[in-house]
């Protein structure tokens, strides 16, 4: 009989183990919800900042005081040139030279 007590004491602590384990995952599983919702309610708002010329990216980071995880978040990269040419551009570049070269002779 001390056995079977003996296990069901072990079984009723794991049983309270796995319902305060499923208490902390439910929480922040609400918790990681919320933040998603309010992070892309803050992204929709920046990005009405931006298209509007209120600020630049850069203001909306100072003013705000964004930590640079809160800025790569909630503001999107700025548009940047181009530093290499497409395939296309390299091929025209290509032919371009060849046809130059070919007229020399």
């Amino acid at each position: 009989m001390s056995n079977d007590a003996t296990i069901e004491d072990l079984l009723k602590q794991d049983e309270e183990a796995l319902k305060a384990k499923r208490k902390r995952l439910n929480t922040f599983a609400k918790a990681l919800a919320e933040v998603r919702t309010a992070t892309e309610n803050a992204a929709a708002a920046a990005q009405q900042i931006l298209d509007g010329g209120d600020l630049t990216r850069t203001e909306v980071a100072r003013v705000f005081e964004l930590s640079k995880s809160e800025r790569s978040a909630l503001v999107p990269p700025a548009r940047r040139r181009r530093l290499e040419p497409t395939a296309e551009e390299t091929t025209q570049q290509k032919d371009h030279a060849n046809s130059t070269a070919s007229d020399s002779y």
